[in-house]
């Protein structure tokens, strides 16, 4: 695909599942299979299905410059955690930069 224009990585991450796509402005250009959270044994293996998905997202869109991402709790931006209430066991160490 052939797209120039400044693109966003967009995330949801979600209690159930993480939703991925690419954005430009309101426009939704492309969606990732969402990835269900509860068929993975620790945070560390979503980061990780988190990571293949978006590096396949950007590259069919390497115009994406920006990655958001929303998360279910309060998210420390200089240490890179997350504190959230999910009620998945080890979420609350997540590193996320």
């Amino acid at each position: 695909m052939s797209f120039s224009e400044p693109c966003a990585l967009a995330v949801d991450f979600g209690g159930t599942s993480i939703k991925m796509g690419v954005t430009a402005g309101d426009r939704i250009l492309a969606t990732a299979d969402r990835i269900p959270t509860a068929m993975f044994e620790s945070p560390q293996a979503i980061i990780e299905a988190m990571i293949a998905a978006a590096l396949n997202l950007r590259g069919q869109f390497p115009s994406a410059c920006v990655m958001g991402m929303g998360m279910p709790g309060w998210c420390d931006y200089y240490r890179g955690g997350l504190f959230t209430s999910l009620p998945m066991s080890g979420y609350g160490t997540m590193k996320f930069r």
